[in-house]
């Protein structure tokens, strides 16, 4: 007797554990249709199966009656077993892809190099989350030859002030289309997956790109004495490694950042660009000679601090440093009269 109402509580434990687990992965797994035929299964029983025993406890409480334990529905073991072992695989899986903020050796990212055709292709594969802790991932690929390429297009156009960024950028974002289309064919298809809206998939984008590593990008060498600039000297002291010296108009084109993922503030608003215009987004580059930075302006529905320029709102996007979200900056860089529009494509 004492074993048949221990069987019966376990079941009941495990339903309750099972139907829990599977409504707390239904919320952050919405996309994903199949644990559908799991979950409302599973749930229906057990509220069934629940509501019955319910009952009857209450029966035999009243009439002081005394009945061994029933299984009533053979089919909820199975449906209760097969749902708690979905509901740990997904769990375990969300983990590994970045539910929660892990270190880079943890999240099973990688760069390799491959040698086709007589040319090198490096791919990367990227892991990370956005604002609300969603995990993604995304593989991508680019040749050698096709960065090359795009480094000596980049030289063509003179750099003698800071008007002249505006040409450059034009120059590199229309050279570099071809080059960014394997970036964006991975993220077409976290689209597709996921059923992305517009400000989901530009928050997705956005937190791939602040989740690279800061790298200083000069056009001189990575020697702080060679700068009178607090910001250059400080970083340098702070971590000389982190630096790409040497590099034409100190900003590196989309197709040289997807080869070694070493961005600063232009470079990576640069290949944000790119990515944005090619999903026919209203975007734009904002840049400050008095901040010495370089952000994001998106022309979407928020709120927060943004920049009017041809009759629309671009809102802010700081795009070196993780958890920034649209409309947000620093507070010592909140004067929009200080940001110029370096590059748009509202005309385009």
């Amino acid at each position: 007797m004492l074993s048949d109402k221990f069987y019966g509580c376990a079941i009941k434990v495990l339903q309750t554990i099972a139907v829990l687990i599977a409504f707390f992965l239904f919320f952050y797994n919405v996309y994903n249709k199949a644990f559908l035929f799991i979950l409302i299964p599973a749930a229906v029983i057990f509220f069934k199966q629940y509501q019955t025993e319910l009952s009857g406890w209450l029966f035999l409480k009243k009439y002081k009656l005394k009945v061994k334990y029933r299984n009533r529905e053979k089919l909820i073991k199975p449906i209760i077993y097969v749902t708690l072992i979905i509901a740990f695989v997904k769990l375990v899986d969300q983990s590994i892809v970045g539910y929660k903020s892990v270190q880079l050796t943890d999240r099973n990212e990688f760069s390799k190099w491959d040698v086709i055709d007589g040319d090198t292709v490096m791919t990367h594969k990227r892991v990370w989350s956005d604002y609300d802790h969603v995990g993604y991932e995304t593989t991508f690929s680019i040749s050698y030859k096709n960065k090359e390429y795009s480094k000596q297009n980049k030289r063509k156009v003179p750099v003698r002030k800071f008007e002249d960024f505006t040409n450059v950028y034009q120059s590199i974002a229309q050279f570099d289309r071809p080059f960014v289309k394997s970036l964006c064919d991975s993220l077409e298809k976290i689209i597709d997956q996921r059923g992305l809206n517009t400000k989901q998939f530009a928050e997705m984008a956005v937190s791939m790109v602040q989740d690279i590593p800061y790298i200083l990008i000069l056009e001189g060498s990575c020697d702080k004495d060679d700068y009178n600039h607090n910001f250059i000297e400080e970083f340098l002291n702070s971590c000389n490694a982190c630096c790409k010296g040497n590099v034409y108009a100190g900003v590196q084109t989309p197709a040289q950042l997807m080869y070694d993922l070493k961005a600063d503030c232009d470079s990576r608003t640069l290949l944000l660009y790119c990515i944005f215009d090619y999903f026919n987004y209203n975007v734009c580059i904002l840049n400050s000679d008095l901040y010495s930075h370089s952000i994001l302006g998106l022309a979407i529905p928020g709120t927060g601090l943004y920049k009017e320029f041809n009759g629309y709102k671009y809102y802010t996007w700081e795009t070196t440093s993780p958890g920034f979200k649209l409309g947000q900056l620093d507070n010592n860089m909140q004067i929009m009269y200080y940001w110029k529009v370096a590059l748009n494509n509202s005309n385009a």
